[in-house]
């Protein structure tokens, strides 16, 4: 769990941190394939696909009664050993029926935002696992958070620049620490200099 913090931690990318969470939840619960999908309004994008033979086709939308749609709706990891028909509506397309699976909502702000799904294990998911599992999936929410919030700052950064040249002023900022003040970039040009 340090390990994941830390990739949070030092990662801007959410898609870097998910492969380097999901490569530790491998680490953590030796399966043979998986994947990671996000939400993204009404249907699922697969980010990360870790099945062999099988395509990045978005999984058919959930089922009532599928695992998928149970753990996701309830927002709870839940696993199975002995998978029926009736709970198989996770596979991707051209992906054989696994013979053990588990699926790991990621949740956000009490949102879902998607989901590892795992497979494969060679011996049964246990109730360890789950716990392991969920906890690897808090973290990959707290690094998708982060990722959406420095986006919405780099956004806000922009548009402000694109303000203050548009109205033709800028600002500076002067901290006590410092013995010169900052200009913005349009501050330089209004005086006919380059931005620094």
């Amino acid at each position: 769990l340090l390990k994941a913090n830390q990739i949070v931690l030092r990662t801007n990318d959410f898609q870097s941190a998910a492969q380097q969470i999901y490569n530790l939840l491998k680490q953590q619960i030796p399966i043979s394939s998986g994947y990671l999908a996000l939400q993204s309004g009404n249907s699922p994008c697969i980010l990360l696909n870790d099945v062999h033979e099988a395509s990045d086709a978005v999984p058919s939308p959930s089922t009532t009664t599928g695992l998928r749609a149970i753990a996701c709706r309830e927002k709870q990891t839940l696993f199975e050993n002995d998978l029926t028909p009736d709970l198989i509506d996770f596979l991707l397309e051209g992906q054989a029926p696994p013979s053990n699976a588990m699926i790991v909502p990621i949740v956000l702000s009490e949102q879902m935002k998607g989901w590892f799904a795992l497979f494969d294990k060679s011996t049964d998911f246990r109730t360890e696992d789950a716990r392991q599992a969920h906890a690897l999936a808090e973290v990959a929410a707290l690094a998708l958070e982060r990722s959406q919030h420095l986006e919405a700052i780099q956004t806000s950064e922009e548009q402000h620049r694109h303000a203050q040249a548009v109205a033709h002023i800028g600002h500076w900022e002067l901290s006590a620490y410092d013995t010169a003040p900052k200009w913005s970039d349009e501050i330089f040009r209004i005086f006919g200099l380059d931005p620094q």
